[in-house]
C-alpha cells in the first residue's frame, strides 16, 4: 500500500536502488537500514504515526506506536500518498533536523531523542520564525546531559524530574500514546526554556495555536487567575502587561486563563499584574 512506499523511501532498504532512505536516519542518528532488520523502517514509520496524530489532535494527543497499532495504520493508509500535506511537512522537519544536527556536533542520538525532536520541531517550523533553529541542537544537548545526570541521581536513590518524567518512561510502557505524550510536553517545556529567542511567525495582538499549547504546559494547565484546571479548548491568553500599552505577544508575556477570569478592566489587570508570578 502507499504507505508501505512511503516508509521505504523515507527509512530505506538499500538493497534496492530506489530506497536509499532518508540522510536523517543513515546520517544524524547512524542507522543502517541494510542490515537492522527492520529497525529503522520500524521507527520511521512510528515517528510519522506521532507527528500524525500530534496535529491532528492539535498537540493534545499521541498514537500508540506498538506492533499492532503500527499494523493497523499501514492497513488503514492503503491509499497513502507522500504528496499529502503531512508527509510533505514530515518531510521537510527532517531536512531541517537534518541540517541543524548535522553541523552541531550532537551526541549519539537515540529514537526516542528524534521522536520528540522531530514532533517539537514540527511545531516550531510552524508558529515561529527562523530563528529557533540557531538555539534548538544547544537546547537539546542541554537536555540530554541533565537526563544523564537524572538517571545518576535516580542510581544514588535521588529524585529526578528528568528521569521521573522523562527517562524512565522511555524505558517503561514506551510505546503507549499516552506516556509518550506526558513525556512530549516535559520535554517541550524544557527545551522551550532553553531557547530565549523565540519570535512568533504572526506579530499581532492574537496568540497563536503554538503558543497557546507551549503556555498551557507551562503553567500546568491552571488559570492564571483562579489557580484552578483549565480546559485547553476553551482557555483564553491574557497579556500581561496589556497589548493596547505596548506589550508584546509572547511566552513571557502570556497567562493562561478561563474565559470569566480573564481580566478586562484597568482595575482587574492591575491587580492581575500586581499578584502574577511568570
Amino acid at each position: 500500500g502507499g504507505f508501505t512506499e512511503f516508509i521505504l523511501k523515507t527509512g530505506g532498504k538499500p538493497s534496492i536502488a530506489r530506497y536509499p532512505g532518508n540522510r536523517f536516519f543513515t546520517e544524524i542518528l547512524r542507522m543502517k537500514p541494510s542490515s537492522d532488520r527492520g529497525k529503522t523502517r520500524q521507527l520511521a514509520a512510528q515517528m510519522f504515526m506521532l507527528f500524525s496524530s500530534w496535529e491532528e489532535s492539535q498537540g493534545r494527543s499521541l498514537s500508540d506506536i506498538n506492533a499492532s497499532s503500527i499494523n493497523d495504520f499501514y492497513y488503514d493508509n492503503l491509499d497513502f500518498s507522500e504528496s499529502n500535506p503531512t508527509a510533505e511537512r514530515f518531510n521537510k522537519v527532517l531536512k531541517q533536523l537534518t541540517d541543524i544536527f548535522s553541523v552541531a556536533n550532537m551526541p549519539k542520538l537515540r529514537g526516542h531523542d528524534a521522536i520528540h525532536a522531530s514532533i517539537l520541531a514540527g511545531t516550531l517550523m510552524s508558529g515561529y520564525k527562523s530563528t529557533w533553529k540557531d538555539c534548538f541542537s544547544d537546547a537539546l544537548k542541554d537536555f540530554i546531559k541533565e537526563l544523564e545526570l537524572g538517571k545518576k541521581a535516580n542510581d544514588r536513590g535521588d529524585f529526578s524530574e528528568y528521569w521521573s518524567e522523562y527517562g524512565q518512561r522511555t524505558r517503561v510502557n514506551s510505546d503507549r500514546g499516552d506516556n509518550i505524550l506526558r513525556r512530549h510536553l516535559f520535554y517541550e517545556r524544557k527545551i522551550v526554556e532553553k531557547m530565549a529567542d523565540l519570535v512568533p511567525l504572526d506579530p499581532n495582538r492574537i496568540f497563536n495555536d503554538t503558543d497557546k499549547q507551549i503556555l498551557f504546559v507551562y503553567q500546568k494547565g491552571r488559570c492564571q487567575v483562579c489557580r484552578e484546571p483549565v480546559d485547553i479548548q476553551d482557555m483564553e491568553v491574557h497579556h500581561v502587561e496589556p497589548h493596547s500599552m505596548g506589550g508584546s505577544t509572547d511566552l513571557v508575556n502570556g497567562a493562561i486563563v478561563h474565559k470569566g477570569c480573564h481580566p478586562k478592566s484597568k482595575q482587574a489587570v492591575t491587580s492581575f499584574k500586581s499578584n502574577w508570578k511568570a
